[in-house]
């Protein structure tokens, strides 16, 4: 989703829904605003990277330990989320994070 910040550029938001499912259905939802004004890729995954990856993962995990496995799906550009730092951060995973990490890549198709 696009918006204007208070100068009129634009700016990314990136709507994220963590879903687990321990004896019910949990859903957590947090929003992210990426300043990059320009919108580069290597950017907008930094940003993805140290809010969720080095951020959130650690937090769940302290409260689910028996955790293993990561799905992401994400929708929108694919060059947004289809780009080789995101590949480095999926080859990685296992190794910084100690996850088995899975990404489901949907595209939206221009009209």
């Amino acid at each position: 989703m696009k918006l204007k910040d208070f100068t009129g550029k634009i700016l990314s938001v990136l709507f994220i829904n963590l879903w687990y499912i321990l004896k019910i259905l949990k859903v957590i939802k947090l929003n992210m605003i990426a300043i990059d004004y320009y919108h580069r890729a290597e950017i907008t995954t930094q940003q993805w990277s140290i809010l969720f990856f080095k951020t959130l993962i650690p937090y769940i995990k302290k409260y689910h330990p028996h955790l293993n496995k990561v799905h992401y799906f994400t929708g929108g550009c694919a060059a947004q989320y289809k780009n080789r730092y995101n590949f480095q951060n999926i080859c990685k995973y296992l190794d910084d994070f100690g996850l088995e990490c899975r990404w489901y890549f949907f595209c939206n198709k221009p009209w």
